[in-house]
């Protein structure tokens, strides 16, 4: 079986998308207001400092948006988490258990080691298309799988 790959995405930052905004909105006013008005262009200076500021914090929240996404890619040996906090892998031979609650699957170790897929509130991903890939792999692995049925031939 080829290995597949899901991706669990953490939702867009919103407000501080809006705060990005609304700090260049600002700074483009303090910007524009010293040519209308004869105003001091100190203003000027007070605009460009918001807008570097908005755009200082648009740059983190995308940056910050692409560090929490997630993938777990899933082969016949096993699994390997990818994420910010680096890759952690494991073994379908060491997994004793997997269990699926509300936005989390958990593996369960030989070493009674747990290991958590927890998809962010409001994010995006399939965890139940992930949880029946998971579940697909470890009857592969294990020697499970549908077994064809065979009848006896009639003799009428």
């Amino acid at each position: 079986m080829p290995s597949t790959t899901h991706v669990m995405k953490p939702r867009p930052p919103v407000r501080a998308f809006g705060m990005a905004a609304v700090l260049a909105l600002i700074g483009m006013g303090f910007f524009v207001t010293p040519e209308l008005f004869g105003w001091d262009r100190l203003l000027r200076a007070i605009g460009i400092v918001f807008i570097l500021l908005g755009f200082v914090i648009l740059a983190l929240a995308i940056v910050a948006m692409q560090k929490m996404k997630v993938e777990i890619v899933l082969d016949d040996d096993g699994y390997r988490v990818v994420g910010s906090s680096g890759a952690k892998a494991g073994s379908w031979a060491d997994i004793v258990g997997v269990t699926r609650s509300d936005g989390r699957i958990t593996f369960y170790g030989r070493d009674e080691r747990r290991s958590a897929i927890v998809m962010p509130r409001g994010g995006s991903g399939d965890l139940d298309a992930l949880g029946a890939d998971i579940a697909r792999r470890l009857d592969t692995h294990r020697g499970y799988g549908s077994v064809p049925l065979t009848f006896p031939e009639s003799t009428d």
